[in-house]
C-alpha cells in the first residue's frame, strides 16, 4: 500500500522556544540598513549562538553581527559571486552559495577563510540548508526541484528531489 515512500527529516540547528504569548519587543533597534547590507539583502541566517549572517548580493559579501550589536564583527568577501544564502553548522562551518550561473556552494571555516567548493549545481538557486547528517540541500531556481549531496563526499553526483 505504501510502496516507494521516501521520508526526509531535516532538523534545524537553531530551535528557538517561544512562549504562547510572545510579542515583538517594542523598543527593538535596527542593526542594519542600506549602508550596511545594500538595497536588496537576500538571505538572513541566525546560528545557535544568535550570531547573524546577512548576504549582501550587490557587494558580493556576507556581513556578520553578534547578538545585540549594531556593529558588524566580520565580513566574508573572498571567492563570492552574488551570494544569495548561507548556512552555518554547529561546528561553525559556513556554506555560502554563489547565485551566478555556476551554482557553486563554497565552504568557509570558522576563521572565515575559504576552504573549497563543495558542490556545483550548474544553475542558480534560492535556498541552502545543511542537515545534522551534513547533507547539503539546494532549492533550484529554474526547475523547481531540490538537490542534495553529503558535505565532504568525494562524489560529484547529486540527488534530485522532486
Amino acid at each position: 500500500m505504501y510502496k516507494n515512500v521516501i521520508l526526509y527529516l531535516a532538523i534545524s540547528y537553531n530551535q528557538p522556544k517561544f512562549c504562547s504569548v510572545a510579542t515583538w519587543h517594542p523598543d527593538a533597534s535596527t542593526f542594519a540598513d542600506v549602508n550596511t547590507i545594500g538595497s536588496y539583502p537576500q538571505g538572513v541566517f541566525v546560528n545557535t549562538t544568535n550570531t547573524i549572517f546577512v548576504t549582501d548580493q550587490h557587494q558580493s559579501k556576507i556581513v556578520i553581527w553578534n547578538e545585540d550589536s549594531p556593529i558588524p564583527i566580520g565580513y566574508i568577501t573572498g571567492n563570492l559571486s552574488q551570494p544569495y544564502s548561507s548556512f552555518v553548522t554547529t561546528s561553525n562551518d559556513i556554506y555560502i552559495d554563489s547565485f551566478d550561473s555556476t551554482g557553486q556552494v563554497g565552504k568557509w571555516t570558522s576563521n572565515l577563510t575559504f576552504d573549497n567548493p563543495v558542490m556545483y549545481t550548474g544553475s542558480n538557486f534560492y535556498s541552502l540548508f545543511v542537515d545534522i547528517a551534513n547533507t547539503i540541500y539546494c532549492s533550484l531556481n529554474d526547475i523547481s526541484n531540490t538537490i542534495s549531496i553529503v558535505a565532504g563526499s568525494v562524489s560529484s553526483s547529486v540527488k534530485l528531489e522532486p
